[in-house]
């Protein structure tokens, strides 16, 4: 017996993803916002680490390698920017405070995508180019070194 589970999910397509955001939904548990180049943006039922996961499978990219790479190339350990093409360098940032010990906080999104930072009423949003806007849990200095160092890491040869 065969199951047709897969019919009614949404496919992802990679080469659209600008923002992978992390939710907490009731009743369903951790899920991923997915933001798309043309300002669309879906449920995932899968945790942020597991979309990257899975993203990486589609473009072919060792995970541990890019980290282990890249890491010692910007001399850094923790919150190594993915590099999946030349198309998709993804940082990281805060995006919510954890619920509990080893929760999922931390989104990333498309360098290439993004568009500056902005300050509405006390809180501070990434602004990316398709105009979504994600909230910010960190500070503006601290996300923009990561944006520094995906801008370093997109003209690095392949």
């Amino acid at each position: 017996m065969e199951k047709n589970d897969r019919k009614d999910r949404k496919e992802i397509n990679y080469d659209d993803v600008v923002a992978l955001v992390p939710k907490y939904e009731k009743d369903i548990g951790d899920c991923t916002e997915v933001h798309t180049k043309d300002g669309n943006h879906f449920l995932e039922m899968k945790n942020v680490k597991a979309c990257v996961d899975r993203m990486a499978d589609y473009y072919c990219t060792n995970l541990k390698a890019n980290r282990r790479v890249y890491g010692t190339m910007l001399n850094i350990k923790n919150k190594v920017p993915y590099i999946f093409s030349d198309k998709h360098v993804m940082v990281h940032f805060k995006a919510r405070n954890p619920r509990c010990k080893r929760d999922g906080a931390n989104g990333c999104f498309d360098v290439y995508y993004f568009n500056g930072f902005v300050r509405e009423d006390g809180c501070e949003y990434v602004a990316l180019k398709n105009g979504d806007r994600l909230k910010l849990e960190q500070t503006v200095e601290s996300c923009k070194k990561y944006v520094n160092y995906g801008n370093l890491l997109k003209y690095e040869k392949r």
